[in-house]
């Protein structure tokens, strides 16, 4: 499938999927319904400004339209503190247990700063974590460049992804007691 076959088919999906018609997508996106005919046959190629325009209207990513990524949506902006307490909360509404605390110093400015994270129990995620941090540290002391961890986290990530989470805590057996 071609690039624009793929937007084509990319198009129709999120169309589609907000329920409107052709001429209802085309009013939301300020187009035609003609185009977006053309478009969705793959007979017409859009401006860049019109996939801008979908992208946003449609919160997709432009790669993703375009058949340049999987990743669909777009990534949250955090701008304020409040950002950040919407992805805690979604981060708490997965309802994973058991939490496990993981934390880490950083020096910043003759200051010692302190995080402190609750993670889902889990080996793969606590080696991923930790390792993180002290290439984070090794970069802060100039001893590595930032395209080593992008790297090492193509890796880590990919191995993470087969990682299920449990939402459910496996039972075990209690030891039998020793007499």
């Amino acid at each position: 499938m071609g690039n624009r076959e793929i937007f084509a088919s990319r198009l129709r999906e999120i169309r589609q999927q907000t329920g409107k018609t052709q001429k209802e997508f085309a009013d939301m996106v300020m187009s035609t319904a003609a185009t977006i005919s053309a478009y969705e046959n793959s007979t017409k190629n859009p401006s860049l400004d019109i996939v801008m325009n979908i992208a946003e209207k449609c919160n997709v990513s432009i790669d993703w339209l375009c058949g340049l990524s999987e990743e669909k949506g777009l990534k949250p902006e955090i701008k304020t503190y409040k950002d950040i307490a919407v992805r805690i909360l979604e981060l708490l509404e997965l309802e994973i247990e058991p939490f496990d605390s993981f934390y880490w110093k950083e020096e910043k400015e003759n200051d010692f700063v302190v995080q402190l994270i609750g993670l889902p129990h889990n080996d793969g995620l606590f080696k991923f974590m930790e390792t993180y941090y002290e290439l984070k540290k090794l970069l802060n002391s100039h001893k590595i460049k930032q395209h080593v961890i992008d790297t090492w986290l193509d890796g880590a990530l990919e191995e993470l992804a087969a990682i299920p989470i449990l939402t459910e805590i496996p039972y075990e057996e209690p030891d039998e007691p020793q007499s």
